[in-house]
């Protein structure tokens, strides 16, 4: 087993990440148009003794437009990271000075 295995096995090293990115965009349009357009003719008449007459002619025409744009954009990230390696440097300062006082040669003359 590698030794990078054995520290995470045994919880001596531990090691988080967290990475998140996001964006929005948001794009609206909307339209809208109206036209009207008339055209008349009237005619009015009134017989008999006191002749009446009325002609009548007429246009109308109206336009009308509205736009409306909306726009939303949003960017973001978010990052977390931890790591928790004393516990290992305290089990390295261990091995090492055991280490130490194992190879250690002593030399008694009598």
């Amino acid at each position: 087993m590698p030794s990078s295995d054995r520290t995470a096995a045994a919880g001596f090293a531990v090691q988080e990440n967290y990475d998140s990115q996001f964006g929005v965009y948001e794009a609206d349009h909307n339209s809208a148009e109206a036209t009207s357009f008339d055209q008349g003719h009237s005619v009015e008449f009134t017989g008999a003794d006191g002749s009446h007459y009325a002609e009548q002619d007429f246009t109308s025409y109206d336009h009308s437009a509205a736009e409306s744009d909306h726009v939303f954009a949003a960017e973001g990230s978010e990052s977390y990271d931890a790591s928790e390696y004393h516990q290992l440097d305290a089990l390295q300062a261990r091995l090492d000075s055991a280490f130490a006082s194992a190879t250690e040669i002593n030399t008694v003359s009598a």
